[in-house]
Parts: C-alpha cells; structure tokens; sequence
C-alpha cells in the first residue's frame, strides 16, 4: 500500500525533528493559500493553491515538499522566505529548521508570486500565530522583507473571490496593472483572434467581487493583516549625508579632483585638433564637479571626476591611435597594458583585503565588482572589430579597474574586524537564486505584456547576473551578493513599470525608504557606504525618474540586506578606522607608455549599446 506523500513528509520530519516521538498532525502545520496563474485555452486563468508551513529548531536546514505539479524554483523562494521571516523577528535562521509542504493541483506558472505569503506563514509559525483564513495574498519578498511585484493579479483576485477570500493583499503600486485580453471577431466566415492589452484597477475590481483589496509595501503589514500581531518597526529621523560619511568620502573626491586638473593638461598637450571640442568639454564637467565638492556632495563630485577620467582616457587614446605608424600593434600594446593593470589591480585588492584591520562589506563587494566589471569591458574591447569600440572599451576598463582600489581602501575606513569573505558564501548563493529567478519571472511577465521598452532592464538584470556567478566562481561572495541585488532591483522595477502610470508616487516611496534603510543601519553602528552613495547618486546626478527609483531601489535594498548579513553572522562590533586620508596618499596616477603616431581622421565614437549593457554602476 503506497503511503501519500504528506505521510511521508511528515515521517521525514520525525527523523530530522528532535521530538517525543510522535507523528506531527497537519494541524500543527500553518496554513495559507497561494494564488497562482495557468494557462489553459482560453488563457490566463487563476487558482488557489495550500502551502503548510512547519519551523522548529534546528540547524538551517529548508525542505520543501510538492505534489503533484510545480516547477524548480519553490526552494530558492522557500529559503529566502525563512531567511526574512528570522530577520524581521531578530532572529538567526540557523537555529531553525524549516518545513514546507505545497498542495498543487494543477500545472502552475512558475515564479516566485508566493514569496511573501510563504514569509508570513513562516512568521507565524515561529511565533505560534493564528492566520486569518480568508485573507490571500501575492507578492514576492524581496531580502529587505519589501513586498516585490508580480503578474496575473487580476486572475489571482478572481480565484480568490470564488474561494471565499474577503481581503486580496497585493504589492505597493500595483493597483493599476495591464492585462492581455483575447479578442475574437467574426468576419464573413472567419473568426479572427487576437490580442490586446488593457489597464485593470484591481481595487475597482475587487468591490465588484466582493473583496477588499489592499497594498502593503512590507512584510510587517502583511502580517499585521493576517494575524492582527504587529511586528516593532522603527522610522528613523536623520539625514543621509552625514558628516561621518562626508569625512570618509571626501580625501577620494579631493584627490580625483587634483587628478583631473593634471590630466587635461597632460592630455591637452598630445590631443589632436579633430578632438579639441571634446577636450574642451570636460572644462564645465571639472567645474561641475568642484562645485558638487565644494557643496559638500563628495561622492558625487567623485562620480563626475571618475567619468572625466574615462573621458580624457578616451580622447588620449584615441589621439595616440591617429598618429601611429602601425596602429594594429598600437591597440595590441594597449590591451596588454590594460590587461597588466586590471591583474596588478586586482593583486593588490586581495592582498588589502587580506591585511586589512577592518573591513566593510559594502566596500568590499563594490570593489570586486568594479574588478568583474573592469574584466567584462576588457574581454567586450579584446573580441571588438572595431578600433572605436575597443578604445572606448579600454578606457573605461582601465579607469574602471582603478576605481576598484578605491573602493578597497573605502572599505577600510569602517567596518568589521576578522572579517572572512568565505562567511558570505551561503548568502552569495541565496542572493544569486533569487535573483535568477526574479528575472526569468520578469521576463515571462514582460514578454507577455509587450513592453518592449522594458527589455534594456532585464538586459541590466541578466548582466548583472552574469557577473555575479563568475564572482561566486572566483569566491568574490561579497560581489556576487551586491551585484545579484542590482539585478533584483532592475528586474522588479521591470514588472513595476507594466503599465505604470504616476512614477511620482512611486520615486517619493523609494527615496523615503532608502533613506530609512540607511539610518536604520547606521543606528547599530553599521556605515552603509555602498546604499549612501547610491542614494546620493540619485539625489545630484541621476538623470530622470527611472535611474533615480534604480539608485534609491539598490541603496534600500543593500542597506538592508548588509544589516541582515551581519545579524546572520552575529558581528556587533563596528569599527571606524583612523587617519582616513592616508588610505589615498599612496594613490599613484599610472600612464600607459607613449609611441610614435602619424596623423589620421579618426573622433570619437559612441558605443552607446555596448555601454549601456556593461557600464551601469555608478564610480
């Protein structure tokens, strides 16, 4: 006789679970239901599912059980579910081991849509809660316990009205959602089908069903709701730029203006007439820039210096480029000095962060994903055709690969001490999960809706990913961790975008949130570098909306996550270091060797599709 497949679980459980021996009845577990989408022929259509969720102590260890249908990425949500539940509620979720078990009767679309309820389930099996059963609720969790987008809600809430739901909780800024509708139209003795899209107000659409729909923007609301228990949370006063930071950021900022003084002029003196306006463009940058530093806005102002830096790269290369006897060999030299920097560069930075009395591991993970960054511009220029392309991706490269010491020595100036990367290795896969799911979800949903616009966010996502496993391959866990938030923040700002309407509100909620993010870390004694300059970048020099809800979307979301690593880790002792100006008085200004050059037409040139892809952090 074949035992279900509950029994089973349940006798697993026995074995793992430290007990008196008897069978755990189901009623022990939490119950909540997960609204899900399939397709059928008539298209989109919503079901409920039944996820039970069991924690005790433990180990860390997740199972997930499902039956009979579902697709690979339960685990990836599962975990990270447990991991913000014991986050939320100080806890660490290496004490505790987690069980859940999803009851699917039908092949659902795959997507990590259940992420947040699986959280609040998982909250209130720690905290032994009742769960309202007649409340549904979809949304991912994002590692800051945010509430992230989905799709099919209008499904979803149609499912759950037939079930007997009264309240549909869905993610902040999603009341408003694009739907695809299937049209038929009879012509003679046709029947013409096609598509297209429409906008749904799903509060408007919930009166008509019976049911109240309602946004929540974080976990602790959606728990709230379904268990009338509110979880603590602070808002903190406060200002981002503080003089604490400014006192970190400034000796850089002093130095790369000093650097780009002596540049232009060293540049101005081999550059060629044809590129004499775009020399003397970087004139307002470098004012724009000592304004920025005089203001007090020094991470900014280092910002502007960094892409001068590139800039007048650019403009002496291609200079030397015009006026060599044999440019073929000119741009093999120029590979091999920009290759020998990037490993020098590299060299160093791991030596730093081996000999380092503290460390910060925003710091940390900016600098090694400027050198994975630095290393992608190289290959981009090494496998270009194009002169152009590979002088403007050299540029970059080696501008890029410097900025990674930088940020090394930024590190150095707060942080943990006996700080190990091999710690992050756990969080570094997790993070790198999640976000690989996010994305395929991202783009299932864009896809979808037609929103080609979208496509170049998903593109930044899928980058991002890229260079997140080959840092995870080369034990940067650090780098992998930030660079695998960078494509959450750009793949949930995708499906946030479908159909959007007022991006105001939107920009206000993120700013505000990354602002409290920030503070919050900084009460307990953590300097979030890598979220400050973030939300600065986005405060001065972002240019419009959406580069501005990617600048405060990662400054909340790394300030978060960094408080929730060394919780995980149980670092309580913050360090800052001492004589901040003298990490940068060792900063030499490298210059590649000069050769012969006779002149030829050749100006810049925009790589703008190249760029875009591989150049999005900021300095």
């Amino acid at each position: 006789m074949k035992l279900s497949r509950f029994v089973v679980m349940m006798l697993l459980i026995l074995l793992l679970v430290p007990c008196s021996g008897a069978l755990i009845e189901e009623s022990e577990f939490k119950h909540v239901k997960l609204p899900a989408v399939y397709t059928s022929p008539e298209g989109e259509e919503g079901v409920l599912t039944e996820l039970l969720v069991y924690t005790t102590k433990g180990n860390g260890y997740v199972f997930v059980d499902t039956y009979p249908f579902t697709q690979v990425d339960m685990q990836g949500s599962a975990r990270l579910a447990a991991i913000v539940a014991c986050d939320v509620l100080g806890l660490n979720y290496q004490d505790y081991d987690f069980y859940y078990v999803l009851k699917v009767d039908t092949p659902i679309v795959g997507g990590p849509s259940g992420g947040a309820a699986m959280t609040v389930a998982t909250i209130a099996s720690l905290l032994n809660l009742s769960l309202r059963d007649d409340v549904v609720m979809t949304g991912m969790i994002n590692p800051d316990g945010s509430i992230g987008p989905v799709g099919g809600i209008p499904s979803k809430l149609e499912a759950s009205a037939k079930s007997g739901a009264n309240v549909f909780l869905i993610p902040k800024g999603q009341r408003v959602v694009q739907v695809v509708e299937r049209v038929e139209e009879k012509q003679g003795p046709f029947i013409l089908i096609s598509e297209r899209t429409k906008n749904v107000d799903v509060v408007e659409l919930g009166n008509k069903l019976g049911v109240e729909v309602m946004e929540v923007g974080d976990i602790r609301d959606a728990v709230e709701i379904f268990t009338g228990y509110k979880i603590p949370e602070k808002k903190y006063n406060g200002t981002v730029i503080t003089t604490q930071y400014q006192n970190m950021m400034k000796p850089l900022a002093e130095m790369l203006l000093n650097e780009v003084d002596a540049r232009y002029e060293e540049v101005g003196s081999i550059a060629v007439s044809s590129l004499q306006n775009d020399l003397e463009s970087q004139k307002e940058l470098i004012n724009r820039s000592r304004t920025l530093y005089g203001e007090g806005y020094y991470y900014a102002s280092t910002s502007l210096s960094f892409n001068i830096l590139i800039n007048l790269r650019e403009i002496e290369y291609t200079s030397n480029y015009m006026k060599s006897s044999n440019r073929n060999e000119y741009l093999m030299n120029l590979q091999a000095e920009v290759s020998s920097l990037i490993t020098q560069i590299e060299n160093e930075v791991n030596q730093e962060k081996e000999n380092a009395a503290v460390l910060n591991i925003e710091g940390v993970g900016a600098s090694e994903s400027r050198l994975q960054e630095a290393n992608s511009l190289f290959e981009a220029a090494r496998t270009s055709k194009s002169p152009q392309d590979q002088i403007k991706l050299l540029s970059y490269a080696y501008e890029r690969a410097r900025s990674a010491k930088w940020w090394i020595r930024l590190a150095q100036t707060s942080g943990v001490e006996n700080f190990t990367e091999s710690e992050l290795r756990g969080f570094a896969g997790e993070y790198l999960s999640q976000a690989q799911s996010i994305e395929a979800y991202s783009e299932t949903l864009v896809d979808e809706s037609g929103a080609v616009g979208l496509r170049p966010y998903l593109l930044s996502a899928n980058k991002e990913i890229e260079d997140a496993k080959t840092e995870f391959k080369n034990g940067y866990y650090a780098g992998a961790i930030y660079d695998s938030l960078y494509s959450i923040v750009y793949s949930s700002l995708a499906i946030e975008l479908i159909g959007a309407g007022d991006v105001n509100s939107k920009l206000e909620r993120y700013k505000e949130e990354a602002k409290n993010s920030i503070i919050e870390a900084r009460n307990i004694g953590i300097e979030p570098i890598l979220a400050a300059s973030a939300y600065e970048h986005g405060s001065v020099l972002a240019e419009g909306d959406i580069e501005k809800l990617v600048d405060y979307g990662y400054a909340r979301l790394s300030a978060k996550t960094t408080i929730m690593i060394l919780s995980q880790l149980e670092y309580t002792n913050f360090t800052s270091a001492q004589n901040i100006e003298e990490l940068f008085t060792t900063e030499t200004h490298q210059q590649p060797e000069k050769s012969e050059h006779p002149q030829s037409p050749f100006g810049m040139m925009v790589v703008a599709i190249i760029v875009l892809i591989l150049v999005r952090k900021i300095v």
